[in-house]
C-alpha cells in the first residue's frame, strides 16, 4: 500500500486489514541497513531489493513490544 522511510504499510488478504511493518524491526531481523529507493522500495546495504511497492509478501509476527503495545512484524517473499 505504501512505503515511508520508517514503515511499510501492508494490506492483508485475509483478514482484509492494514498493518505496518517498521523499518527498524526489518533492519534488525535482516541484519542490514535499509534505504528508500524512489519512494517505492527498500534496498539493503548490498543494493538488493527487499521490499517493492506492489510485491506480494508474507507477514510474520516475530514479537511484541509491550511498552508501545505493538506487534513486531517481519516481511518475507511470497512463493
Amino acid at each position: 500500500m505504501g512505503i515511508t522511510s520508517s514503515r511499510v504499510h501492508v494490506r492483508l488478504d485475509s483478514p482484509p486489514i492494514d498493518v505496518k511493518a517498521y523499518v527498524a524491526h526489518l533492519e534488525k531481523a535482516w541484519k542490514t541497513e535499509l534505504s528508500m529507493v524512489d519512494g517505492v522500495g527498500l534496498v539493503d546495504a548490498q543494493g538488493k531489493n527487499r521490499v517493492v511497492l506492489g510485491d506480494r509478501m508474507v507477514v510474520v509476527v516475530v514479537g511484541h513490544d509491550p511498552s508501545r503495545d505493538r506487534w513486531n512484524l517481519l516481511l518475507e517473499e511470497a512463493e
